[in-house]
């Protein structure tokens, strides 16, 4: 295995009209020690035809598909692209976003003067077409590693999948893609290798372009808003329990998901009147050691509220009762 090799895992499903932007950004590099792998999660379009038409041209480009005794998904894309790898670092690329020309080159650059971190997070910018748009990361006042783990926790999301390079034996200590998870999964992947003990360097440099014209607005989808609610809950139970504290103690890390669980809940389930999303939230905290029993009581007599819009009920103190509920559960607000 070359010392300088970077391996790019991209998995695609029905992505025909976006991935040869992608592949073209991946063989434009200056860097020329790399492997692309493509791993496609059982598309019904060409697909498939055009990744091998790129790989018949460059064999360092090869089409893999998802075993079928693998979950349908992108992380068991990502795994199989993981396990396949020959190279030292590890980037994952989604099939409708590219990269800088520069971008391997610069990341190694990066590595050579930083050589104790386990992964490299460069900046993600927006592009419409061929117009460059706002740079999309978020930072923590002090970025350390233990200050973006609290912000994956909290729901501030730091970066996207394509703002890191990992060095390949950074996997020994965080491990793999949860392939139970169908959304939320990259926060899910970093909060992992985070709390697992992986040092993180951040560097200002965009690299990675992430394609607006190719978006839709996902947050008014209320399949994608169950789907990714459900992964939330789910979230928030598997890092409630976790064992791993050597980056952050169990009352720390239950601090933090106190936050998720607050900013999910005021964002996607009470502003928007998604009753059936309230009670499964509600149970959820009864469920974990994220609230006390008091707190756990004041959640659900302001779902009952909601539920009924007891709130705008007049003579009964019900609009101050429901004043006092929100300034006890969202008290930032």
């Amino acid at each position: 295995m070359s010392s300088r090799k970077i391996t790019i895992i991209i998995p695609t499903f029905n992505r025909s009209q976006t991935i040869e932007r992608t592949l073209q950004s991946v063989v434009n590099q200056t860097h020329t020690d790399w492997e692309c792998l493509v791993i496609d999660d059982g598309s019904t379009d060409h697909t498939k035809e055009v990744v091998k038409t790129w790989s018949a041209k460059d064999e360092r480009i090869q089409c893999l598909e998802r075993p079928n005794n693998r979950k349908k998904g992108a992380n068991a894309c990502r795994n199989v692209g993981i396990e396949k790898s020959s190279g030292a670092y590890l980037m994952f690329l989604d099939s409708d976003d590219t990269i800088a020309n520069t971008c391997f080159e610069n990341r190694l650059k990066y590595f050579s003067e930083n050589n104790k971190a386990d992964a490299l997070i460069f900046s993600t910018q927006e592009k419409k077409g061929d117009t460059l748009g706002d740079i999309v990361n978020r930072d923590p006042e002090n970025p350390t590693s233990r200050a973006y783990l609290e912000m994956f926790l909290s729901y501030e999301i730091p970066w996207q999948i394509s703002s890191p390079i990992w060095k390949k034996e950074a996997f020994t200590k965080g491990g793999k893609f949860d392939e139970n998870l169908m959304r939320f999964q990259d926060v899910d992947f970093h909060t992992h290798m985070l709390l697992s003990g992986c040092e993180v360097k951040r560097i200002e440099e965009a690299d990675f372009f992430y394609h607006t014209d190719d978006a839709h607005d996902k947050f008014h989808d209320e399949t994608f808003i169950a789907k990714a609610m459900e992964a939330v809950r789910y979230y928030l139970k598997k890092y409630d329990r976790s064992k791993l504290e050597g980056t952050l103690s169990a009352q720390e890390r239950r601090s933090f998901l106190r936050k998720m669980f607050l900013r999910a809940l005021r964002r996607f389930v009470h502003d928007r009147n998604r009753p059936k999303l309230y009670k499964e939230f509600t149970r959820l905290a009864w469920n974990t050691r994220i609230f006390s029993r008091k707190e756990c009581w004041y959640l659900s007599l302001l779902r009952r509220m909601d539920k009924h819009q007891l709130q705008d009920k007049p003579g009964f103190g019900f609009y101050r009762l429901n004043k006092f509920l929100l300034s006890r559960i969202f008290p930032s607000n």
